[in-house]
């Protein structure tokens, strides 16, 4: 085992780690590794055809102009559409760990039928958001529209739930593939016909609900059903009560990545708002690997805290080292070639937005540790935290986007990003006390006698 952080000798310490990392990865998650395993080949099939192909195309297609209106719906739609989400699905996850072997009907089924109501909640403030932001743009009230309508997919994401919890990720890693394969293809066929706008956004909307019907298909062969009629009330008010802090947690966090693309296009204008969106697509292709390592390393840390917290933290601390380690080296290869990147993905047209991706490509490092602390204050019962820190991080970014956009238009913007997140992930916990104690054994660990 490597030996654990000290404040003495860190620089010692995080090459012990980093070179023992990977072989104690191996020999602790077991089976989880192979779920980790899968979730990177999902996202590497996403990264090779989604980005590589798939927006390549669309953004060469629509250009500048028109990919900053596309960006500018699928942002309007994340962040009002968060709302769906609840917040559930940490907390759902963790309840069905906890009882293993039983059918969990009431608690799927109120899980379900909550995140119907709020996909319906979220499609409304979507359109009302746009309307607002953009009175005279029907256009771009159709793509908003239409891209909403995936949010209606969203109560069958309790399936998949199910799976993760029980450490079983290839059946949904599966049926999402499928979905996304299918309506890859369908994006390129409408290109390459000539569609329009609002024809690529309804094919966009299609991916959730294709989704949502393989995940049900496919949890039907397992043996596994969803009745909303299991829906009770106890269970909802509880998911609803720890459920909340997560769900302010995550509109906040949306607040910080998606925000920057609204007020850019919204004061620099549409074309500047497609040459930060490319940038950004392609720092978002990486924001995927944190969020796969937290949904694979969740359940075998949950299982670990049960039987011995020490081992717990030394694992949560070593994966730490792991993910700031693939932050690094990522943000450090795109950064070096941001112009190859830029041009072989979008072509010359958007060259400009090279210079914002060397840049923007830095907030992974933060979103790397912000991403696995937070399903760790979960795992803590410190949840309730989560929109504090998240706020802290939003406020921030909001603050500076409006100071630098306006000067520095979209570089600003991706100075704003990295800015926050490094913030959010170093800093701000350590103003907060009941915060203090998961950060010391989160990031440091006394010297062994």
């Amino acid at each position: 085992m490597p030996r654990a952080l000290t404040v003495g000798n860190p620089l010692r310490s995080l090459r012990c780690l980093f070179s023992a990392g990977p072989n104690y990865l191996v020999r602790w998650v077991g089976r989880d590794a192979a779920n980790f395993g899968l979730l990177l080949f999902e996202r590497a099939v996403r990264l090779a055809v989604g980005q590589a192909v798939v927006t390549a195309f669309l953004a060469r297609y629509l250009g500048p102009a028109d990919f900053g209106v596309f960006s500018f719906g699928l942002a309007t739609v994340a962040l009002c559409g968060a709302i769906a989400g609840l917040g559930l699905d940490e907390v759902v996850i963790r309840e069905l760990v906890r009882r293993p072997g039983t059918e969990h009907t009431e608690l799927l089924g109120s899980a379900a039928l909550l995140k119907g109501m709020g996909a319906v909640v979220g499609m409304a403030l979507s359109l009302a958001t746009v309307i607002f932001l953009r009175p005279s743009h029907p256009l771009v009230w159709l793509v908003v529209g239409l891209l909403a309508c995936g949010l209606l997919a969203s109560p069958w994401d309790v399936l998949d739930w199910r799976f993760q919890a029980k450490s079983t990720m290839g059946p949904p890693v599966a049926a999402r593939l499928g979905a996304f394969l299918s309506t890859a293809a369908l994006k390129l066929g409408l290109i390459f016909c000539g569609a329009s706008l609002p024809l690529l956004a309804a094919a966009t909307a299609l991916e959730p609900i294709l989704v949502a019907a393989a995940m049900v298909w496919v949890a039907r062969r397992e043996g596994v059903s969803l009745r909303l009629g299991g829906a009770s009330w106890p269970w909802a008010r509880t998911l609803l009560a720890e459920g909340g802090p997560l769900l302010l947690s995550g509109l906040l966090v949306l607040v910080t990545m998606q925000l920057d693309k609204i007020i850019v296009v919204k004061i620099v204008g549409n074309q500047a708002g497609g040459y930060y969106s490319a940038a950004t697509r392609i720092s978002e292709l990486f924001y995927a690997a944190p969020i796969a390592f937290g949904m694979a390393m969740i359940p075998p840390l949950a299982r670990q805290r049960e039987i011995d917290r020490t081992l717990y933290w030394q694992q949560a601390r070593r994966l730490l080292g792991l993910a700031a380690l693939a932050g690094i080296l990522a943000a450090g290869l795109v950064s070096w070639r941001a112009q190859d990147l830029v041009r072989l993905l979008f072509g010359e047209r958007f060259s400009a937005a090279a210079p914002l991706l060397s840049i923007h490509i830095w907030s992974i490092c933060g979103i790397f540790i912000v991403s696995l602390r937070g399903r760790l204050l979960v795992l803590e019962k410190l949840g309730v935290w989560l929109p504090v820190l998240a706020g802290a991080a939003a406020a921030l970014s909001v603050g500076l986007n409006l100071l630098l956009v306006p000067r520095w238009g979209a570089l600003g913007a991706a100075w704003a990003a990295v800015a926050a997140w490094g913030f959010s992930a170093l800093i701000a916990p350590w103003f907060f006390t009941p915060l203090r104690r998961v950060a010391r054994e989160f990031f440091l660990s006394p010297a062994r006698p």
